[in-house]
Order: structure tokens, then sequence, then C-alpha cells
């Protein structure tokens, strides 16, 4: 016994045709609801038009603009951004954690067209340097106390 014998029917989906309406068979759209209990229904009152209505200024509610000083900061929210593109390196910089500043200090020496040396990185301290001979930059970054940022240490400049 198979499927179909169970059921009693079998459906050739091949040779079905759908037949549209006619004009005759369509009707006028039924309303369900008024909009005033559609309103009422979803929490909503419907405003009426008014003459009154019509000569309102629909300007600010308030006739001055007030500057409001408003906090938008999410405490424990990385607060530190930079351009990445050509991060800063100077002394007293601030990076939110030492992948970024490692990030950085990359994009500093692609930017500025030297090769970077690494003497010493890990997760709380990261020393380097330019590898060509003349050259005497070099860059030392920590962790902040707070053991949550990197701050640039200490910058040895260009021609310094």
């Amino acid at each position: 016994m198979n499927n179909s014998d169970e059921i009693g029917h079998t459906i050739d989906w091949d040779s079905i045709e759908i037949a549209p309406f006619e004009d005759s068979q369509i009707g006028a759209p039924v309303s369900l609801m008024d909009e005033e209990i559609m309103f009422a229904f979803v929490g909503l009152t419907l405003e009426k038009h008014s003459d009154a209505v019509e000569g309102m200024n629909y300007g600010p509610i308030v006739d001055e603009i007030v500057d409001i000083s408003v906090d938008d900061r999410i405490p424990d929210e990385e607060t530190v951004f930079h351009d990445m593109d050509d991060p800063p390196m100077n002394v007293g910089t601030i990076y939110a954690n030492m992948n970024d500043f490692r990030r950085a200090v990359k994009q500093h020496a692609i930017k500025t067209q030297f090769e970077l040396g690494t003497e010493k990185s890990n997760k709380n301290l990261f020393r380097g340097y330019c590898k060509a001979e003349s050259c005497p930059w070099s860059i030392v970054a920590r962790l902040t106390k707070d053991e949550k940022q990197v701050k640039i240490a200490r910058e040895k400049l260009y021609g310094t």
C-alpha cells in the first residue's frame, strides 16, 4: 500500500489550471472597520480636520534653541578613536588596547615609509624602532595602570 492509497486521491499538479475571475465575480471592496475604529483599536485617536487647524503655524514649539549638554558616553565603552590611516604617534597618545596600538604603529611605518623593527612586544609593553641605519626613530608604549588602555610613553623623533 502506498501513500496515495492511504489518502485516497492523487493530485496531478501538472494538470491544474488557474482560471482568472470574471469582472462580474469581483465585488466592491468590503471595509472591515472604519478609520475611527481602527485608530481606537491600535490605541490612537483620529484627528478631525477643522478650519482652525489650517491657519496654525507649524513652526518649532520653543521660541529659541537652547544648547543642552549631553553626555553620550557609555561606561566601560572604548572611548579612544584615531584616524587609523594616519595614526598619531606622540607621547601621551592613548590607544584602546595593545592590538590597536600595534596596528597603528605598523600603519605609521607604512605611511612614513620605514621598516619597523620590534625590540619587545607583549601584552604590557611595546618597544619598536626604525631599522634603517641612519634613522633614530623609536617608540615605547605601555599598558596603563588600570590595564585597560595603552599609552605612548616615549618617542624619539626623526632627526633628533
